[in-house]
C-alpha cells in the first residue's frame, strides 16, 4: 500500500468522489457529479493544506484531507478517513491516520479534530466501527453535540429589554482582548467539554480561530452585550447556504439567570429573520443542559448529532 501526500490541485477529485460514495452513508443516493461538486464548493470556504492518499496498486482505496485552523491546530474533514470496503479496511484507515499525525507533527501541529455529523440510528453501526478505529489511533471522544435548527417564522421574535445599564453593540467594535476575557470566563464555569481540554495557549489560538472576522460573518447580527461598558455576553452569526448558524454563544456566568441570554439570541435571531433568512442552525455539546434548555425555548430543535474526536501531540 502506498500513501501519497498531494495538494488540493493534484487531487482528481472525480475518482476522490467515488470514494465518497461508496464509504460515506451520508452520501447515499448522491451521483458522483454532485459530490464532487460539494467537494469543490468545500475547498473553496475551507481549502485543505494537504491530502493524503492510500492506494493498492495505483487504484485509490482511501483519503483524508486536513487542513490548519490555528498556527497549532488542525481539523480533518467530516466523516474522514474515506476507505473503500477492501479486506484490509481497518489497516488503511489506521494507516491514514497515522500519516496523518506524523505529517502534522512535522509542521508543528499539536492538535487534531474530526467530526462525525448527522448521526441517526441507520448509520450508527458505522460510526461505532469508525470510532473504535480512531481511539486506536488516540483520537479520543471529544465533545457528543446536538445539532439544532429553528424557522424563524415560527420562532416569538419579541426582543425583552434590557436594564438601562445594559447596551447592545455590534461585535466587530469591541477590542479582542475584552471579547476573549469574556469568552474565558464564561466558558470556564459552563459544560463545554472542549474548552476544558485546552491549555491556556491553545485557548487564546481556539479562540482567535472562532473569532476571525476575516472568514464571512454577519456583521449586523453578531453582538456583544455590555454591562456598564463591560462586555458580558456575545454571539456569532455566520452565514451559510439558505440559512445562518450561530457560530460562538456565551453569557458571563454572573449575568446568568436573568433572562439577558434570552435577550441576545433573540436579538440576533431577529436580525438574521429581518435581512430575509428563515433558518438559524447551531451546535451544542449535549451535556451543556443550561444552553440546550436556552435554544430549545427559543424555538430551536433537536435535528441530529455530531461526535467529535481530538487528537493531541504527546509533547
Amino acid at each position: 500500500m502506498d500513501m501519497d501526500l498531494k495538494t488540493r490541485d493534484e487531487v482528481d477529485l472525480g475518482e476522490v468522489a467515488a470514494v465518497v460514495k461508496r464509504t460515506n452513508p451520508l452520501a447515499a443516493g448522491r451521483e458522483i457529479a454532485q459530490i464532487e461538486a460539494a467537494l469543490d464548493a468545500i475547498q473553496e470556504r475551507h481549502p485543505s493544506d494537504f491530502i493524503l492518499e492510500a492506494r493498492e496498486e495505483g487504484i485509490l482505496i482511501g483519503w483524508l484531507s486536513f487542513r490548519k485552523t490555528t498556527a497549532t491546530m488542525g481539523e480533518m474533514g467530516r466523516w474522514q478517513p474515506h476507505v473503500l470496503n477492501v479486506s484490509a479496511k481497518e489497516t488503511v484507515f489506521c494507516r491514514l491516520l497515522h500519516s496523518l499525525t506524523d505529517e502534522a507533527g512535522r509542521r508543528g501541529i499539536r492538535r487534531i479534530e474530526v467530526g462525525y455529523g448527522r448521526i441517526s440510528v441507520e448509520v450508527l453501526d458505522i460510526y461505532d466501527e469508525r470510532a473504535a478505529w480512531l481511539e486506536a489511533e488516540g483520537f479520543h471522544k471529544l465533545e457528543d453535540n446536538l445539532f439544532m435548527a429553528c424557522s424563524l417564522s415560527g420562532c416569538e421574535l419579541t426582543i425583552p429589554p434590557l436594564p438601562d445599564t445594559m447596551t447592545l453593540q455590534c461585535l466587530s467594535t469591541v477590542p479582542s482582548d475584552d471579547l476573549f476575557r469574556c469568552y474565558a470566563e464564561s466558558f470556564s464555569e459552563s459544560e463545554h467539554r472542549q474548552f476544558f481540554d485546552f491549555t491556556p495557549g491553545p485557548i487564546r489560538e481556539a479562540f482567535d480561530g472562532y473569532f476571525d472576522l476575516t472568514v464571512p460573518y454577519d456583521d449586523d447580527a453578531s453582538l456583544v452585550l455590555a454591562a456598564d461598558g463591560r462586555v458580558v455576553g456575545f454571539s456569532l452569526i455566520r452565514p451559510r447556504t439558505n440559512e445562518a448558524h450561530l457560530e460562538m454563544f456565551g453569557l458571563h456566568p454572573d449575568f446568568r439567570g436573568m433572562g439577558l441570554g434570552k435577550t441576545l439570541l433573540r436579538t440576533s435571531m431577529r436580525t438574521v429573520f429581518d435581512e430575509g433568512t428563515e433558518r438559524m442552525t447551531l451546535g451544542v455539546d449535549a451535556v451543556n443542559v443550561p444552553a440546550v434548555a436556552l435554544y430549545e425555548k427559543t424555538g430551536f430543535e433537536r435535528v441530529s448529532r455530531m461526535v467529535v474526536h481530538s487528537w493531541k501531540h504527546d509533547d
